[in-house]
């Protein structure tokens, strides 16, 4: 490792340090205004929200194919997700439920925010089957219930739930497949009880700068 690197490697593990101190105070938006902070910089973060996606299209889904990245060999395991969230959930509101008008802010905030939250919720459930090559079905019932409250609240007919659910499935398939090293070292990081700020580090150390 070049000087300089060591050096940015010294400066990112101190940073994250205060990221540690105010996650012990319970000051998680001082923590995440952080770690924002590090996004980018040649000591901070270079993985975090920066991993590339899957586009959220219809032709992506149906072809299994972007940039001249194939994703059929992702085919199968996605679908294998898809069984174990269950594809006959009802996601329509419920009759005489409605949004109100003081909730509006709230549901535009939601839809910046569901894909990422799509994403994190699949995390688990796709981990147990990239492991164990199926669920044991404690996530499936997680992501089932959190998954129909989101989307029955936002109003999603069932063709634009599944659009959502099965997009998310192949998105995190993809992302966690493509940084294999760096899950298995965030694994051993959390089998060590180790703190936030060491688990985020442990990933920056093994991601390719390259290849994110």
């Amino acid at each position: 490792m070049k000087v300089k690197e060591a050096d940015y490697a010294v400066r990112r593990r101190r940073a994250l340090k205060r990221v540690d101190k105010e996650l012990s105070k319970s000051d998680f938006k001082r923590a995440l205004s952080l770690v924002k902070q590090l996004q980018g910089k040649p000591f901070g973060l270079r993985g975090f929200g920066a991993a590339k996606q899957v586009p959220r299209n219809r032709l992506v889904l149906n072809q299994l194919e972007f940039n001249g990245i194939d994703l059929s060999p992702l085919g199968p395991l996605v679908d294998s997700v898809m069984d174990s969230i269950d594809k006959s959930l009802h996601f329509p509101l419920p009759d005489g439920e409605r949004r109100g008008s003081s909730c509006e802010e709230d549901h535009f905030l939601c839809l910046q925010t569901l894909n990422n939250f799509s994403c994190i919720i699949l995390g688990g459930l796709v981990v147990e089957h990239l492991v164990f090559g199926d669920s044991e079905g404690h996530y499936s019932d997680v992501d089932k219930e959190q998954l129909d409250k989101a989307l029955k609240w936002l109003g999603f007919s069932n063709g634009e739930a599944n659009f959502q659910v099965r997009w998310a499935a192949l998105n995190t398939v993809f992302v966690l497949c493509r940084h294999h090293k760096a899950r298995l070292k965030l694994v051993e990081a959390m089998a060590q009880r180790q703190s936030v700020g060491f688990c985020i580090d442990a990933i920056e150390n093994a991601i390719d700068g390259r290849q994110i």
